[in-house]
């Protein structure tokens, strides 16, 4: 895949190779004694098909750094970034509201931000918007937060 046309497979995340400078894409582990990883990285990514079926990496998809603490993947099982952990607000919500359209989401975040948040956001590119729109990472235990824990349990 060249290079220009990677992008990230995170719901709601738009970095790609263009328009991100310095984040890094990773391919998702696909050796066999990578099975259990690839399995927690599906699991926590918490992608569905439109048609509601399980979602399965193609060996071209991409994530970027952005969702592994401290913007690099790790090899090292138990290090923070061994699984990633940070996501957009979006997957604080319920598991089904990841199929609504970009719009929704959008016009639901507005409509619980304050005015001055608002004004403050108005007039700038949905890059910016989106910048603010990643979780802080709370506890984490062997690269998995307590958040995101419930889905692969």
């Amino acid at each position: 895949m060249p290079k220009s046309n990677m992008n990230c497979c995170v719901v709601g995340c738009r970095s790609t190779y263009t328009n991100s400078p310095g984040t890094k894409f990773y391919s998702f582990p696909s050796r066999p004694y990578q099975l259990s990883r690839r399995q927690q990285w599906i699991a926590l990514i918490r992608r569905q098909n439109v048609n509601g079926t399980n979602w399965k990496p193609s060996a071209h998809t991409r994530i970027c750094s952005k969702h592994f603490v401290g913007n690099k993947k790790a090899n090292e099982q138990g290090h923070p970034a061994y699984h990633p952990s940070i996501f957009p607000t979006v997957y604080k919500s319920a598991r089904g509201s990841l199929t609504h359209g970009r719009r929704s989401w959008l016009d639901g975040r507005e409509s619980r931000s304050d005015s001055k948040g608002h004004e403050a956001m108005k007039g700038k590119s949905m890059d910016a918007r989106n910048k603010h729109s990643c979780r802080d990472v709370g506890r984490v235990e062997n690269g998995i937060s307590d958040e995101d824990r419930r889905f692969i349990d």
